[in-house]
């Protein structure tokens, strides 16, 4: 018997779609360059705002719900169409962008009230990653700055917060490690969700709407450690 294929998710089916009207655009770019030189500057655009709805789709606590992908790939399928058709001017194409992020925005903010983390599906328990994420944001705060500008204050006390998480670890003693494994996890796959967020160079507006929901991510994180501390430190006194 053959094995049934694990159904994609709709983000999934939608981003592969994006990426195909990517290389379209640029196939039309490198193959029409004098066809376009009076729109380039949309052309640009348009690619720009491809791009971050392909960050977007594959942010996984953002994920949307099936009806906001659907309603997302019929955007994008009626307008490609009349595009193609020479009926709808690539401006009223971008302004169509910008009324679908309007749309993130709120999506955004309505899904920060259920917290999660990416999962990322590993079964070795170790913080390396966050190790590594500090080292990158430390980098990027003192040599690459011109990339965060807008946003060099929030990523430096996320720096500051994580660190801070970081070193709570390395504090714990061995007896109570077993105790604080889920929030371990939680902190290294809340590591891969940040490297993901930063790394893959969202607008600023972006950033502003989702490192707040990471900080906020944190200091539950930090909140629960300090919840078992308390309750182990009890535990030793009744002893």
């Amino acid at each position: 018997m053959s094995e049934v294929a694990p159904t994609p998710h709709p983000n999934e089916v939608v981003k592969v779609f994006i990426d195909f009207l990517l290389q379209i655009l640029k196939e039309i770019m490198r193959l029409e360059p004098d066809f376009i030189v009076s729109v380039k500057g949309s052309f640009q655009n348009l690619q720009t705002e491809l791009g971050f709805l392909t960050t977007f789709l594959r942010d996984v606590p953002m994920r949307l719900q099936f009806t906001e992908v659907n309603e997302t790939k019929n955007i994008l399928d009626d307008e490609v169409l009349e595009a193609r058709r020479l009926n709808l001017p690539l401006s009223d194409f971008l302004r169509n962008f910008e009324l679908l992020e309007t749309k993130i925005k709120v999506h955004c903010i309505t899904v920060s009230k259920l917290l999660g983390s990416v999962d990322t599906k590993s079964s070795v328990l170790s913080l390396f990653i966050v190790d590594s994420l500090l080292d990158d944001l430390e980098d990027l705060i003192n040599y690459k700055a011109e990339r965060i500008v807008g946003v060099k204050d929030l990523i430096t006390i996320l720096y500051e917060e994580l660190t801070l998480l970081r070193s709570t670890f390395n504090d714990i003693a061995v007896a109570r490690h077993i105790q604080l494994e889920e929030l371990m996890i939680q902190t290294r796959d809340l590591a891969y969700e940040i490297e993901y967020v930063i790394n893959s160079f969202p607008p600023i507006w972006y950033l502003n709407i989702r490192l707040p929901q990471i900080l906020e991510k944190i200091q539950l994180i930090k909140m629960a450690i300090q919840e078992k501390n308390r309750t182990a430190d009890a535990g030793i006194r009744e002893e």
